[in-house]
């Protein structure tokens, strides 16, 4: 543990994004893992703060991937649309 470099994540979490936007089955398996952590987070019995912390991650993630990559040619109503500054 801790022999990789600390820019070992932000390189794979570029990939992961990279991937989301070139690839249908990145893009379903996502939303399939994320739609299981909001069915957990929205449960009654879990804590408040379990809530705003996935709702802070997800809004963090959405500027992230929504703001510097446009859709692919031909998908562009699949891409997720950037944070909320309407």
């Amino acid at each position: 543990m801790f022999r990789n470099s600390f820019i070992t994540p932000i390189f794979y979490g570029h990939f992961v994004r990279m991937r989301f936007f070139q690839s249908a089955f990145t893009r379903e398996a996502i939303v399939r893992v994320t739609g299981k952590i909001d069915e957990y987070a929205n449960k009654p019995d879990v804590p408040p703060v379990v809530k705003q912390g996935w709702g802070t991650l997800q809004s963090l993630i959405g500027r992230w991937t929504g703001t510097t990559l446009d859709a692919p040619a031909g998908q562009a109503g699949q891409a997720p649309p950037a944070s909320g500054n309407q």
